[in-house]
């Protein structure tokens, strides 16, 4: 199971994190499920793919000071829920649905 954090008020008690506006653990069967429901990988305990993924970002967008900024991009993005567009301009890996099922392009 994947690793991703997501920001929240709290961190887990007890956590050195354990401050104002941290994070959530979250867990996810998949690199693809976690992608596609908008939460980016752990800063902490997957750095290798977090530094993928903010380094793509900022080739995609633009150079960000803080995660923070990344993340409140895509909490946004999750609180608009799903997005229109033909299934040739998305990436390999995205979920999309069809006849409201979800499937995954590969």
């Amino acid at each position: 199971m994947d690793h991703l954090h997501t920001p929240r008020k709290a961190g887990p008690p007890g956590h050195r994190r354990d401050a104002p506006h941290s994070y959530t653990r979250l867990f996810f069967l998949d690199e693809a499920v976690a992608s596609a429901t908008g939460h980016r990988p752990c800063a902490e305990c997957r750095r290798a793919h977090y530094r993928a993924f903010r380094a793509a970002w900022e080739a995609a967008y633009s150079p960000v000071q803080s995660v923070k900024e990344i993340d409140a991009v895509l909490h946004t993005a999750r609180l608009q829920g799903p997005h229109q567009c033909e299934a040739r301009e998305l990436p390999e890996g995205a979920f999309l649905l069809h006849e409201g099922r979800p499937h995954l392009l590969t």
